[in-house]
């Protein structure tokens, strides 16, 4: 898949796309998930009927020993459960059928294939490691209070913009598990247009994980996907990952976002995160994630939270109307490039939390900082490197200049410009609609008009990145020298006078 001008007129390639094809729409009148309308996250379930469900089917027993059993499982919610093979003709009616059948079969290797309905689940499923998961779309899994399925080889869920695949709870107001993977050889998990909602935490052989889906050193291609108000500490918390997670949304969850943690190189991009709880993503454990074209807004409490030694690459966000836009603290590594942080309580923040750790590390460069409440920059305590940056404001809140771990006014270090230095205003294209195009009098990108437009006037915020960095997909004429801000460096680059 070629991802090619990623829009970052947000509202109209991002937002739009995790909100209307996510399968996270309200539910129409006939029951079967809409996938196309309001906003996610606001209260409703959205798998109350999901799909064009055959049958409820709660876990009941799976029987004695099946003889032949096929290499696919059949499972139909609601199903006779008299003569039950797993085939077409005579389909398992719950999971647990299902799994207990394969116990009964010594040398099976196969696939359970949940098809399109409603399945109840309401006692915990661990899938054995002989058997895939495959899930149709238009499923809906219902599980009980606290109830979690885990998976110990690769799973299949992939649902459609008009039939997603919904994990929800099966009695409301009470929440489920997980759905988890904590093997390492499971490197092949495919989740796409999947919500995941009022799910919570669970612990499997002894390794608790802590989100509606958690993977353990299992890796997954998550893409469309949602999650939204769930309750454990993280809508997807994924540790030791390779994971590639684009053109999801997660939304209104309790606490984290997305939580990445362990030694790994997973990705995330194209993804809008909003209104989570505490962080929108929280970075930890040495995890080396690339964080890159996201939206990140109205955070509880960090847009970005860089901690315990992580070593992040995070470029290209925008990152939104919360409290902490980006936070970087013990022995975190990051390089935070090309960003642009607007709005917040607090812009960027480098500090001490947790013993046992030193301050904050990194890179701090060709970013904007603009429009904190209480101010763009607190460095509290560590070594990171700040250069080629656009801050609004360089005092503290005594009014005393901002200065870094060696003692150098910001305002003195390579490239910095600020309010009455340099950018009085960096000229965003519409703020107030989360446009932060650069207006420019070569051409800006209008992605709501998918054309280039000329502006009366020019940001100074273009052309001011470190001229040692490569211009990267700056359209000409780009002044061979990259822009600041989350456009910095991509096709979407305002154009250079």
């Amino acid at each position: 898949m070629v991802v090619k001008n990623f829009a970052f007129g947000l509202t109209s390639l991002v937002l739009a796309t995790t909100l209307a094809t996510a399968g996270c729409g309200d539910d129409d009148s006939s029951g079967n998930p809409a996938g196309t309308g309001g906003r996610s996250g606001t209260g409703g379930s959205t798998a109350t009927g999901g799909g064009t469900a055959t049958g409820t089917g709660g876990e009941g027993g799976g029987g004695g020993p099946v003889a032949n059993l096929g290499t696919e499982l059949n499972v139909v919610a609601g199903s006779p459960t008299a003569n039950a093979d797993g085939s077409e003709a005579h389909p398992f009616a719950t999971l647990s059928a299902a799994v207990d059948a394969i116990a009964s079969v010594s040398d099976w290797d196969g696939t359970i294939v949940l098809r399109e309905g409603k399945h109840v689940v309401d006692t915990e499923v661990a899938i054995p490691k002989n058997a895939y998961l495959k899930i149709e779309a238009g499923t809906t899994i219902a599980s009980g209070p606290g109830i979690s399925i885990h998976a110990q080889r690769d799973v299949e869920a992939v649902g459609t913009e008009k039939k997603p695949i919904v994990f929800t709870w099966a009695e409301e107001g009470m929440h489920w598990g997980s759905l988890t993977n904590f093997e390492p050889t499971s490197r092949k998990n495919v989740f796409e247009y999947v919500t995941f909602e009022h799910g919570g935490e669970s612990d499997f052989n002894g390794i608790g994980m802590r989100g509606a889906l958690s993977l353990n050193k299992a890796a997954a291609h998550i893409s469309h996907c949602a999650f939204q108000n769930n309750e454990g500490d993280d809508g997807l918390n994924i540790k030791a990952s390779d994971s590639l997670i684009e053109y999801s949304l997660f939304k209104d969850n309790v606490s984290d976002g997305l939580d990445s943690d362990g030694v790994g190189s997973p990705e995330v991009r194209f993804s809008t995160f909003d209104g989570n709880g505490n962080d929108n993503l929280d970075l930890g454990e040495g995890t080396k994630i690339h964080v890159h074209h996201n939206l990140i807004i109205h955070a509880g409490d960090k847009g970005i939270s860089n901690g315990d030694g992580c070593t992040p690459l995070i470029e290209n966000n925008l990152i939104v109307n919360g409290v902490l836009g980006i936070g970087i603290k013990d022995d975190a590594d990051p390089i935070v490039r090309n960003n642009t942080v607007y709005g917040n309580e607090f812009g960027i923040r480098m500090y001490h939390h947790v013993d046992g750790f030193g301050g904050a590390k990194g890179t701090v460069v060709n970013n904007i900082v603009w429009k904190s409440a209480e101010g763009d920059i607190l460095y509290e305590t560590g070594s990171t490197a700040l250069s080629y940056n656009c801050i609004q404001n360089l005092l503290d809140a005594d009014g005393n200049d901002l200065v870094d771990n060696e003692g150098t006014k910001l305002g003195e270090l390579p490239g910095i410009l600020s309010e009455g230095a340099g950018c009085d205003d960096p000229l965003f294209a519409d703020p107030d609609n989360l446009d932060f195009h650069l207006q420019s009098e070569a051409g800006r990108y209008d992605a709501d008009k998918s054309e280039w437009v000329k502006d009366d006037a020019t940001s100074p915020a273009i052309d001011a990145g470190d001229p040692d960095l490569d211009v990267g997909d700056e359209p000409a004429p780009n002044g061979s020298r990259v822009n600041l801000g989350f456009e910095g460096g991509t096709e979407e680059a305002s154009k250079s006078p």
